[in-house]
């Protein structure tokens, strides 16, 4: 079965397709090929998805101990962490405020404004 989760960061997203997505609770991902965590450089910007939302990028999204535990049949897995803290001051992710709801689906559009 295709896993159609994916990571904004390569150097995670090995991880990340073997964690559940109840893990991270990403509610918008982007693939970006090549990227490192890129979206570290967000904050403070517009994120628009399709023609409707604009979301505002509000904070970096640190990281706990949570993401390494068991989930499921899942062992617990400290690389995840580590990763984070070596490469990215233990951040994975933004925070994001809604200033523009609507719909979206896959596929729409994304734009950094």
């Amino acid at each position: 079965m295709a896993d159609d989760r994916h990571n904004a960061n390569p150097r995670v997203d090995e991880a990340h397709h073997r964690v559940s997505p109840a893990g991270f609770k990403y509610y918008v991902t982007e693939m970006l090929c090549g990227a490192e965590f890129v979206e570290s450089k967000w904050v403070g910007r517009e994120l628009r998805i399709g023609d409707d939302v604009v979301l505002e990028i509000t904070d970096h999204c640190p990281r706990c101990i949570m993401t390494t535990l068991p989930q499921g049949d899942l062992p617990m897995d400290n690389g995840i962490l580590r990763t984070a803290a070596r490469h990215n001051e233990v951040h994975v992710g933004v925070y994001g405020e809604v200033r523009r709801a609507g719909s979206e689906q896959r596929g729409d559009p994304v734009a950094l404004g």
